[in-house]
């Protein structure tokens, strides 16, 4: 399985940018995608690390509505995200730097019932992983005490809203998609619930 010959490789984050606008034109699958991704190695995408210290921040490096979205997430030791869908998207994830764990689950199937967990995957710098809704749910964490990490997600179809899990419960609520910074510019609060209300 190789990619089109006139693809650029991803040396820099534009061209890594330019690459995902030619492959989405050409309706490439996710296994090429991943492919395209383990090619990236550059470290400019530092640039666009913004980091909190007692949570994850999401931000957006590119996004074209209804294609895709690309976002850089820093996180902080021993962080992690909830358990997500990713409804009628593909998500694929590069660590960038440190260590992170993708931990599975299996769809709630009953009520007020503690979700399955149906395995999990421990990716260090340079590992792609994959993701849908037909492989099942996720949660994202940076395992380490000592030490941040750094993860590349591309959505695409983009996503702006999904449900979060109770991993107790299986109970679900939606919540929209919001970042810390857009290409580089740090979001006021009154900018991210603009944005998030222009999403709805």
């Amino acid at each position: 399985m190789g990619f089109p010959v006139d693809v650029p490789m991803p040396s820099t984050m534009e061209d890594l940018v330019a690459g995902i606008n030619f492959l989405i034109a050409k309706d490439a699958s996710p296994e090429i995608m991943v492919q395209y991704f383990q090619n990236y190695k550059n470290d400019d995408w530092k640039k666009y690390a913004m980091w909190d210290p007692y949570r994850y921040t999401r931000n957006l490096i590119e996004e074209v509505d209804g294609k895709y979205s690309l976002i850089l997430l820093c996180w902080p030791e021993s962080n992690a995200s909830a358990i997500h869908d990713h409804p009628n998207s593909d998500c694929i994830m590069k660590c960038l730097s440190g260590t992170v764990k993708e931990t599975r689950f299996a769809w709630p199937e009953k009520k007020k019932t503690k979700m399955t967990e149906t395995g999990y995957t421990v990716g260090t710098e340079g590992d792609v992983i994959h993701i849908n809704d037909d492989l099942g749910l996720h949660r994202v964490e940076n395992p380490s005490s000592s030490e941040g990490a750094v993860t590349l997600h591309f959505y695409f179809p983009c996503i702006h809203e999904c449900l979060v899990f109770d991993e107790e419960t299986g109970k679900a609520r939606r919540v929209k998609m919001t970042y810390t910074s857009i290409r580089g510019v740090k979001q006021t609060p009154q900018q991210k619930i603009q944005r998030a209300t222009e999403c709805k």
